[in-house]
C-alpha cells in the first residue's frame, strides 16, 4: 500500500534449504514520508510466544507512513511452518533452538540456514527489536536482554537508551563469556547483529502462550517508546518504571528424572539461599527431589507444565526437563552506574 509520502508493504521471503526444505518469512516494511534510521521488529522466534508475535502485527497495522521517520521492517513470525504446525519452541524440522543457532553457516543444519536468512534481513539495520514471551509451558516475568557491546560506546549508548525505553522492571545485559552452560547465545542473532553494529535488544513479555492484553500493550508500547525516543515517531514515551540490572549470576535448574513438577514460588518472587522452589515427584506422588535456591535471587521464569521428561534432550537442549530459572538481583541493583547509559 503507498501512502502519500510514504509506504507500507508486505511480502513473504521464500527460501529452500539444501536439504530440500522450505521456509517462508513474512515480512512487512513501513517506509516514512521523511528520512531516519532503520528499525526492525522480528518475532515468533518461538512460535508460541504470542504476546510477541501480535504486538508486531498491530505495530504494522496501526504505524503511519506518513508521520514516520525513516523505517520499520517488521517479520511477526520467524517461520510460517512453525506457526502454523504449532512448533511452540523447538523448529518442526530439525528440532533445534532457534536461539542459539549461529548465524553465517547458510550450509548448515536447516536451523542454521533459517537464522542466516533473517539475519540477513536484518543486518542493515540501525535499531532492532526481537520480541519474546513465555510460551504454553513457561510463566515469566518481564524482563529485557541484550549483547552489551562494551568496546564499542556510540553502540553501547544506543543499545542501553534502547533498553532503557522497554517499560520493564529488568535488564539483563549479556556478554559472550557469560551464559548458562547449555547456552550457545553468544553466536546467535543478538550478538551477530551487535558485531554488524546493529543495536539491538531482545523483550521477555507475556507468559503460557496466552494473548493477555496488558502483556500485548506492554510488547507494543516498548516499540512505541522505542520509536518515540530515537525521533522516528512523534510523541513522549510512555513512563517506564524505575529498573533494576539482573546478574551477572543466573541458575537454570533442570531435572536428570523424569517425573511431576510443582513449583512453590511465583515469577517475580525473591528467594532466599536454601529457600525451597520446587519438588519433583513421581506419577504416584512419591517425593524425588526438593529444589532449593543456590542463592539469593528473584524468580526469573518457571516451567508450568508439570511434565518433565529427562530422556527428552534433543541436541542437547534441556527444555523438556526444565524447572525454573533464577537471577542474581545485587543489592544495589537499581543504582547500578550502568543504569545511566539507558536513559
Amino acid at each position: 500500500m503507498s501512502t502519500r509520502g510514504g509506504s507500507k508493504t508486505s511480502r513473504i521471503e521464500r527460501y529452500v534449504h539444501h536439504s530440500g526444505e522450505e521456509l517462508e518469512i513474512p515480512v512487512g516494511t513501513v517506509v516514512g514520508a521523511r528520512s531516519g534510521p532503520k528499525f526492525g521488529v522480528s518475532s515468533g522466534m518461538h512460535a508460541g510466544e504470542f504476546a510477541g508475535i501480535h504486538g508486531a502485527i498491530r505495530l504494522f497495522r496501526e504505524l503511519d507512513p506518513a508521520t514516520l521517520r525513516g523505517e520499520v521492517r517488521i517479520i511477526p513470525i520467524m517461520s510460517t511452518r512453525a506457526f502454523f504446525t504449532r512448533s511452540t519452541q523447538l523448529s518442526p524440522v530439525d528440532e533445534r533452538e532457534l536461539h542459539f543457532q549461529p548465524a553465517g553457516r547458510p550450509e548448515g543444519t536447516y536451523s542454521e540456514f533459517q537464522i542466516d536468512c533473517i539475519f540477513n534481513l536484518l543486518r542493515d539495520l540501525d535499531f532492532h527489536v526481537d520480541m519474546h514471551a513465555g510460551e504454553y509451558v513457561q510463566a515469566l516475568d518481564p524482563w529485557v536482554a541484550f549483547a552489551d557491546p562494551t568496546t564499542n560506546e556510540r553502540l553501547r549508548r544506543d543499545t542501553w537508551r534502547l533498553a532503557g525505553s522497554m517499560p520493564v522492571p529488568y535488564l539483563d545485559p549479556r556478554q559472550a563469556d557469560i551464559q548458562d552452560r547449555f547456552s550457545e547465545l553468544d553466536q546467535g542473532l543478538p550478538f551477530a547483529l551487535m558485531r554488524e553494529g546493529v543495536a539491538n535488544v531482545w523483550t521477555e513479555i507475556g507468559q503460557n502462550g496466552v494473548q493477555d492484553p496488558g502483556e500485548i500493550e506492554l510488547q507494543y508500547q516498548s516499540l512505541a517508546n522505542a520509536l518515540k525516543r530515537f525521533d522516528m515517531i512523534d510523541g513522549e514515551p510512555a513512563p517506564v518504571p524505575a529498573q533494576a540490572i539482573l546478574g551477572p549470576r543466573r541458575w537454570s535448574m533442570e531435572s536428570l528424572e523424569s517425573g511431576y513438577w510443582q513449583s512453590e514460588v511465583s515469577i517475580g518472587q525473591k528467594v532466599r539461599k536454601g529457600q525451597r522452589v520446587g519438588v519433583l515427584e513421581d506419577l504416584a506422588g512419591n517425593h524425588i527431589k526438593t529444589y532449593t535456591a543456590p542463592e539469593d535471587a528473584v524468580v526469573q521464569y518457571f516451567w508450568t507444565s508439570p511434565a518433565i521428561n529427562a530422556e527428552r534432550v534433543p541436541h542437547g537442549y534441556p527444555w523438556h526437563r526444565g524447572l525454573i530459572r533464577l537471577s542474581e538481583l545485587r543489592p544495589d541493583a537499581h543504582r547500578d552506574p550502568r543504569l545511566e547509559l539507558a536513559r
